[in-house]
């Protein structure tokens, strides 16, 4: 489809899901085509974010639920990634994931793996190809995921993958270079 096409069809589904939310009295953050709506506002705030993944963390991120339950609905790797990533900037009492497979706990899945684990999830997710490749060095994405998940009590790489954005040093080559 084209861009408007969608953009109208987001704008649509947005308002249709709002109306639903609100006649159920339910608190609600929806995000799409640059637009955030939520409950917690009376007013529609924009984004420049046009990925809507990035523009769910950052509506989070901002948002003060602390005791609040917050389910996510999506069915991408990306956000699953950046939900864990961004886990301790996000104030609630608990975080799920619902994609078309059930719920996940983010919460869970972050305090099995830990705070540097979780963050480094994301680096290692770009490292590997994003959503982009269906392999990377000849191997699949669910060869690297297990590999890593092997390898998340080496810091060194863990350390290597959370200073990646920041340096490109020798170490970090050498650190990532062995996990390949």
């Amino acid at each position: 489809g084209t861009i408007p096409t969608k953009r109208s069809l987001t704008t649509l589904l947005m308002t249709e899901a709002e109306q639903n939310l609100k006649e159920r009295n339910v608190a609600y953050v929806i995000v799409g085509s640059g637009t955030i709506i939520s409950s917690y506002s009376p007013e529609r705030d924009t984004t420049n974010h046009t990925e809507g993944e990035t523009a769910i963390i950052m509506a989070l991120s901002l948002l003060d639920i602390e005791e609040k339950h917050v389910v996510v609905f999506g069915n991408d790797v990306e956000l699953f990634v950046l939900l864990l990533a961004h886990y301790q900037n996000i104030n609630c009492a608990a975080l799920y994931m619902k994609s078309l497979s059930g719920y996940t706990s983010i919460s869970e899945v972050y305090n099995f793996l830990g705070p540097d684990v979780s963050s480094a999830l994301l680096p290692f997710h770009a490292f590997t190809g994003c959503d982009i490749s269906g392999k990377f060095s000849g191997r699949s994405k669910s060869f690297w995921t297990k590999k890593f998940l092997s390898e998340r009590g080496n810091d060194d790489f863990i350390q290597a993958l959370l200073s990646l954005h920041e340096s490109q040093s020798a170490d970090i080559f050498n650190s990532l270079s062995s996990f390949v």
